[in-house]
């Protein structure tokens, strides 16, 4: 059986595909930043989400 970590309980996994360059960039800015690439995607997403959230309410 397969036991998933504590920290993926309750979540679905979302691919995308990126340019090398792209990926190298988000990358640095992770280390930059000293966060991880989840960190990262999970905040630019809940960006994204408000943003239009936001303009759909209008």
């Amino acid at each position: 059986m397969n036991k998933r970590p504590p920290s993926r309980v309750g979540k679905k996994p979302v691919t995308a595909y990126v340019s090398k360059e792209e990926h190298k960039r988000l990358r640095r800015l992770g280390v930059e930043l000293d966060k991880s690439t989840q960190q990262i995607i999970t905040e630019a997403l809940a960006d994204y989400m408000l943003k239009y959230e936001q303009r759909h309410k209008a």
